[in-house]
């Protein structure tokens, strides 16, 4: 009997890990968004940092979304944005309070722009995802680098798993949101360091 103990044991983790819990409608603005999360590097038991998602909604309204990710999560999951058409704009992060032993992390909100749209009663995916990476400076304390990349096939799949238990009342959409505009290239110009100083 004492045999099967671990067993069972590996059966009630693997069965904990398979099912993820329904989301209640009620609880939400009638969308459902996932933004894929991959964390690599020495990621501390406590990642030390929350961040601000800055979105503008197609009436121009400034939108901000506060996201909290753990150490587990593959995925971050966001439920407060009504339906309709968006703008993330920016992107901040802050460091968690109780949480040290992390270098300064810079309060400057970082630039980004990904549009997006989200139907009534539906869960998406965003097509880009969140990459987190932590690491030690030469002085040995913590650092972190985030930026917004393409979605990767091992980060969607992780989403996917969860979409699929999402609850039955949701819509699933499978294809991802979310469009980068290209940035137009400025022509360089040629000149001088009285030019470069001061302009033309």
């Amino acid at each position: 009997m004492f045999r099967m103990l671990p067993v069972m044991l590996l059966a009630i983790v693997l069965t904990g890990c398979a099912s993820a819990p329904l989301i209640n409608k009620e609880s939400t603005k009638d969308t459902v968004l996932l933004v894929g999360l991959n964390l690599q590097g020495s990621t501390p038991s406590q990642l030390g940092h929350y961040y601000l998602l800055n979105l503008v909604d197609a009436a121009e309204n400034d939108v901000q979304v506060i996201v909290r990710p753990r150490r587990t999560d593959r995925y971050m999951v966001v439920t407060e944005l009504p339906p309709g058409d968006y703008q993330m704009v920016s992107w901040a992060a802050r460091t968690a309070p109780g949480v040290s032993g992390f270098a300064d992390v810079s309060l400057r909100a970082r630039e980004v722009d990904i549009r997006f749209s989200l139907e009534e009663g539906a869960a998406h995916k965003l097509s880009q995802q969140f990459n987190v990476e932590h690491s030690q400076d030469r002085y040995g304390r913590r650092i972190m680098q985030a930026s917004f990349g393409p979605l990767q096939d091992n980060v969607a799949g992780r989403m996917d798993r969860r979409m699929d238990q999402i609850g039955p009342d949701w819509v699933v959409i499978n294809e991802p949101v979310g469009v980068v505009p290209e940035k137009e290239e400025t022509p360089a110009r040629r000149g001088g360091l009285m030019q470069f100083l001061f302009g033309s």
